[in-house]
């Protein structure tokens, strides 16, 4: 399986989107970056993650993909596909500190999807004077509202595609906790850091076995069929989590992927010109 194929099908199609935006949303001169982060299912802990008590966690099929490109231009502008259209954010970089930005997007409700993203940016980017930009393509399919880590698959992709595009080396630990002050000083939401951390550091088929504060990974646990019995689980789920969802597990192994897919379809894409 190629677990990259749904980004690099949504990359080439863009040339000939119905909404014009996206059709030169990325240059065919630079390369693209793309990350996969899948969503996680809570098998035992739950609210553990509020304590720092033990928790397992498994990551899910279900993932955010992240593609970024650097641009001359110093401005951060995404697009995200969200309940079947598309939505525009943009704004001028460098970015203000993070409780600027929170403050910002509580009065900007509407845009406050772009939280996530931008928050990771900050923290991310060196403050001063910005002499490049970021182009920023988001689509996921880890349901929202269902419990299984929407926002931090959102967080923890973007995270890995702008540390690569900038050249900027993150231990996935670390890339977790960052994450999780993001969300915390940026989205406004209370979490502990068990969602980011599964995205960051899960293992396909193995649950994580994490004590939440300090955010120690204690080890991973297979379990035989696990896979069958989460697909069942969470396509069974319909209750809304108790807290704003987007989540999960991204390994260095998928990381290492997804920088090796996007220089294959860069390269193709000078040839065909």
């Amino acid at each position: 399986m190629n677990w990259f194929q749904p980004a690099l099908d949504l990359l080439q199609s863009l040339p000939s989107a119905s909404d014009t935006r996206l059709r030169s949303f990325f240059s065919t001169e630079r390369p693209v970056c793309i990350v996969r982060a899948p969503g996680r299912l809570d098998v035992m802990g739950g609210i553990a993650d509020y304590s720092g008590a033990r928790v397992l966690e498994l990551p899910l099929d279900c993932a955010t993909f992240a593609l970024v490109q650097a641009q001359a231009a110093p401005r951060c502008e995404v697009a995200s596909l969200r309940g079947g259209r598309w939505d525009f954010f943009a704004i001028e970089l460098p970015l203000a500190p993070p409780e600027q930005l929170a403050a910002w997007f509580r009065e900007a409700q509407a845009d406050r999807w772009a939280s996530y993203v931008v928050g990771v940016v900050q923290a991310l980017l060196p403050t001063g004077t910005a002499t490049t930009g970021l182009r920023i393509l988001i689509n996921s399919s880890v349901p929202e509202g269902r419990g299984v880590a929407s926002s931090a698959a959102l967080e923890v992709a973007v995270a890995v595609a702008v540390a690569a595009t900038s050249s900027h080396r993150i231990d996935p630990a670390d890339l977790a906790a960052l994450c999780q002050r993001v969300e915390n000083n940026v989205v406004g939401a209370p979490c502990g850091i068990m969602d980011q951390m599964t995205s960051a550091c899960g293992k396909q088929d193995r649950l994580l076995q994490l004590r939440c504060q300090p955010g120690t990974i204690e080890g991973y646990v297979e379990v035989p069929g696990l896979r069958n019995r989460a697909h069942r689980g969470i396509h069974g789920t319909s209750h809304p989590h108790s807290r704003n969802p987007m989540a999960r597990p991204l390994s260095r192994r998928s990381h290492a992927g997804a920088v090796f897919a996007v220089r294959s379809l860069a390269a193709g894409r000078n040839d065909r010109r």
